[in-house]
């Protein structure tokens, strides 16, 4: 191998480590806050809606969305890792795998958000968080099938791809910063302003990108700051709805009869 070449490959070898790392964080965040009530259910005592509906199973599509999501997220660590390590081949043939798998994660995440409502209302449970979850799953889901329909559609323009496949499968993380006990780790981080879980989490996803770009070409990617943007004001939106009584509006109808 010339020179040349090994300095090319060192060069470019951070920053397709950085995407690595970033997507097994994602993955690890997801399989220690899911752990308790989905991956090791039977091992623990879980005082979750299921439970305090009496039931013993989690209902089929929950676990069929929690299935769907674990087969995107191992994809995408994995697509990022082949990447980093050198075979693009494969992580393309995996593509096909990956829309896939995108596409069954909206599906499913939205039956289960529009049937988490009458359940919540089975259980006796009131309105409390529930508007705020509604919404921000909702809506995060748009944002999540935008940014991978833009990722598929700029794929061979790897910059602007893997940004945007960061930032979706940081989108569709909400859940599991209310998990125990990644909540624990979240909690951890300062937030001297109140901003929340899920902004928080989102938060350092969106820094820890605006760093890389900074540090590796000294400017922010123009995908990292609307992309960015876009994650930071869906969390933000979503507060402003809960306080304003929009979200509970939108609870209440999804929780009519039909």
């Amino acid at each position: 191998m010339s020179d040349v070449a090994v300095a090319v490959r060192s060069k470019r070898s951070p920053r397709s480590r950085f995407f690595a790392f970033a997507a097994s964080a994602i993955l690890v965040l997801a399989l220690i806050a899911f752990a308790r009530t989905f991956y090791l259910r039977t091992f623990f005592e879980v005082t979750d809606l299921t439970a305090r509906l009496g039931q013993q199973r989690l209902p089929w599509h929950v676990v069929v969305h929690a299935i769907s999501m674990t087969v995107w997220l191992l994809l995408f660590c994995t697509q990022a890792w082949m990447v980093a390590l050198g075979n693009v081949s494969v992580h393309r043939r995996l593509g096909v795998l990956g829309v896939a798998a995108a596409a069954a994660v909206v599906l499913t995440a939205l039956f289960t958000t529009l049937g988490f409502v009458p359940r919540v209302l089975e259980a006796g449970g009131g309105s409390g968080a529930m508007p705020g979850i509604v919404v921000r799953d909702l809506l995060s889901l748009v944002v999540f099938a935008a940014f991978v329909g833009l990722a598929v559609h700029w794929r061979t323009r790897p910059a602007i791809h893997k940004r945007l496949m960061l930032l979706a499968s940081v989108v569709i993380l909400g859940q599991a910063y209310f998990r125990q006990p990644a909540a624990s780790l979240v909690q951890l981080i300062p937030d001297p302003l109140g901003l929340g879980l899920f902004l928080m989490g989102s938060l350092c996803f969106v820094i820890a990108l605006i760093g890389h770009d900074y540090l590796s070409d000294r400017r922010i990617h123009g995908v990292t700051t609307w992309a960015g943007a876009t994650v930071i004001a869906l969390e933000l939106s979503v507060k402003a709805l809960v306080n304003s009584g929009a979200a509970e509006s939108m609870a209440n109808w999804l929780s009519r009869p039909t």
